[in-house]
């Protein structure tokens, strides 16, 4: 009874560590970006597949994951320039969105998401206050929509 339990337990590993890479963006996607980060744990075939994924949602609200972690400004723009060192390949879209008034929208942001050929670019905040100052010296994304 035991072997048969871990054959099981060994299919349905298999059969996760063996779903095409565009599933896996699919799933990966669904999921906050602190949660999409930590599926590399999953295994060797996991472990990069979070870089790669087209699009990226940064959610710093007060009801997020990333807030519980990211407390201000600084914090803020560490973690997005971590993310963008380490997302490799193009982006679809990328989404920032939270509640503090006065997050600059860094220029190292816009021409790295240039770079990787965004087309989708979503700032968003959860008050009526203005929320992204985005600075002066931008560099075009022509596949902006």
């Amino acid at each position: 009874m035991a072997s048969s339990l871990s054959r099981e337990e060994g299919i349905s590993g298999d059969i996760l560590c063996n779903l095409p890479e565009c599933i896996k963006h699919k799933i990966l996607v669904y999921l906050p970006i602190k949660e999409a980060v930590r599926t590399s744990i999953l295994s060797k075939s996991w472990r990069h597949t979070w870089s790669t994924i087209p699009d990226l949602v940064v959610d710093c609200g007060i009801h997020s994951n990333v807030h519980q972690n990211i407390g201000n400004e600084e914090l803020t723009t560490k973690f997005v320039d971590k993310l963008f060192s380490c997302h490799k390949g193009n982006l679809y879209k990328f989404k920032l969105s939270g509640t503090k008034p006065g997050i600059v929208f860094h220029v190292r942001w816009i021409e790295t998401l240039s770079q990787k050929h965004v087309s989708e670019l979503i700032l968003e905040n959860d008050t009526d206050k203005f929320l992204y100052i985005i600075e002066n010296g931008i560099t075009p994304c022509h596949e902006l929509k």
